[in-house]
This record gives C-alpha cells, structure tokens and sequence, in this order.
C-alpha cells in the first residue's frame, strides 16, 4: 500500500483550517458572552452577582 505524501499533507491541511475556524467561532461565542455577563452586572444585586449577604 502506498501513501501519496502530498494529498495527505492537503488533507491535513484542509482539516486543520476548518478545526481552527470551528474553535475561533468557539471563542468568539465565549467572549460574546462574557461581553453580555458583564453588561449585566450590577455589583449591589444579588442576582446579578450570585452573592447573597
């Protein structure tokens, strides 16, 4: 059995890009959310915090 290099180098390639691509939407739907949180929080409301005194 023989292994063409190049087409499983484009393959990687082609797979990584796409892997990356999941992982940046991946962060910025994190930070799009923390972005919100923090739009939201009101240091003197319980709710906002989760902190009760």
């Amino acid at each position: 059995m023989s292994v063409d290099v190049e087409e499983v180098r484009q393959r990687l390639t082609v797979g990584l890009g796409v892997w990356m691509d999941e992982a940046l939407e991946l962060v910025e739907d994190i930070n799009r959310e923390k972005v919100a949180a923090l739009a939201r929080f009101d240091p003197d409301d319980s709710e906002s915090t989760g902190i009760c005194y």
